[in-house]
């Protein structure tokens, strides 16, 4: 089995549980299924960060490496299955600002106290679906 193979299984498997749109990312973006993939798999690795009951300190570490991996250094260098599925071919970039928008948003929720304000956590769940827009509509012209 090859390393491609490897990283389209990884990035399938993250991709359906990050995101219930990956069964019609053929329809979204035709001519880009497997960078769309990639781009949910990425989507769910950041977002689950500090969701589970794993120390402060630890998703501090894994946001931080995000940061350096994506941000700081060349994404599509990159070694993590994720990120050289969205960049095989050179077919596609990451659109850093959108990335490190979805990485402020996740820091910011382990800071965050519990919401009780009905309007403010509409505001915060349309706050946490935008960097995923932004990266998609990236994804998209980039043809």
């Amino acid at each position: 089995m090859t390393a491609e193979t490897n990283d389209t299984r990884f990035c399938r498997e993250h991709a359906f549980a990050g995101n219930p749109l990956f069964r019609v990312s053929g329809i979204l973006a035709p001519q880009r299924p497997r960078q769309l993939t990639a781009l949910y798999a990425l989507f769910d690795l950041v977002q689950r960060i500090g969701r589970r009951s794993q120390e402060e300190g630890a998703a501090r570490t894994q946001l931080a490496w995000w940061r350096q991996e994506c941000l700081a250094d060349d994404p599509a260098q990159s070694r993590h299955p994720a990120l050289c599925e969205l960049h095989h071919g050179g077919q596609a970039r990451l659109d850093r600002t959108a990335f490190a928008r979805l990485v402020d948003q996740v820091e910011h929720r382990l800071e965050r106290p519990a919401m009780t304000d009905v309007a403010a956590l509409r505001r915060f769940c349309a706050a946490q679906g935008r960097p995923l827009l932004e990266l998609e509509a990236a994804l998209g012209q980039a043809d």
